[in-house]
């Protein structure tokens, strides 16, 4: 199919702590960016990584149940998402 490329970037999945491969590496970059992840992008989604992603929904006053969801994954990726602190 021509189109599932250009599909791949707004496929959803629900990211949460135990995953890994480039979607968590996609996410630990954009935390980074933020200055809620200050640790090395690995694609392993650990308790680093989890802890990160409840400091971001705390701040943006999101369900923070760590998990990386719809709600969350829109608020990180948006133009005006929180910086840390």
């Amino acid at each position: 199919d021509v189109c599932s490329s250009d599909l791949d970037m707004f496929a959803f999945k629900l990211l949460k702590q135990g995953d890994k491969g480039e979607d968590v590496k996609v996410l630990q970059r954009r935390l980074a960016d933020l200055g809620y992840f200050d640790s090395s992008v690995t694609g392993n989604f650990g308790s680093v990584t989890r802890e990160a992603v409840v400091a971001f929904q705390q701040r943006c006053g999101l369900d923070a149940d760590g998990m990386v969801g719809q709600q969350t994954y829109a608020r990180l990726f948006a133009d005006d998402a929180p910086l840390a602190g």
